[in-house]
């Protein structure tokens, strides 16, 4: 989604009010109060892409009502900021230089359950991954007794 936002010119709003929100059913209340009785996606995270189900009425459900339709976006030749009121540039500055203190490298498999909600937190954990173009293999709530397990299985070559 990040990517697709910064394609077409927009920001990536992590806190504070914005004119649309894009979330999981969990923080369903957070994205109301964001958007003031704006439009509110909810994208599932279900491996298969199933939709989320019971849905309140006017929320949109992202697997049935936009990711059906195919991708036909012209990008915006001047984009304004990207992230936390950067611009992409800066951003992905910002992306190298963590990814270099870092030592990570495109043969790298992380294995990460960091969070993304602030905008340095996304950069460090997602993004500077994403930029030198390793690979990230991403938990949530993962169980620490199975964390050696889930290297092996994954193959992780860095664990953050």
């Amino acid at each position: 989604m990040l990517f697709g936002v910064w394609w077409i010119g927009a920001e990536a709003v992590l806190a504070g009010p914005a004119d649309l929100a894009l979330c999981t059913t969990e923080r369903l209340d957070e994205a109301d109060d964001a958007v003031a009785g704006g439009e509110v996606a909810v994208l599932s995270l279900d491996a298969f892409g199933r939709p989320a189900p019971d849905l309140p009425i006017g929320v949109t459900d992202y697997a049935t009502a936009v990711r059906v339709h195919g991708d036909q976006i012209v990008p915006e030749p001047r984009p304004g900021p990207a992230l936390g009121g950067r611009s992409v540039d800066d951003v992905l500055a910002d992306c190298q230089t963590s990814a270099a203190a870092r030592g990570l490298t495109s043969s790298d498999r992380v294995l990460s359950g960091k969070p993304w909600t602030e905008p340095a937190e996304l950069v460090d954990n997602l993004l500077a991954i994403m930029a030198v173009g390793a690979s990230l293999v991403q938990v949530a709530n993962a169980d620490p007794d199975a964390q050696s397990r889930r290297i092996e299985t994954e193959k992780a070559t860095r664990v953050l």
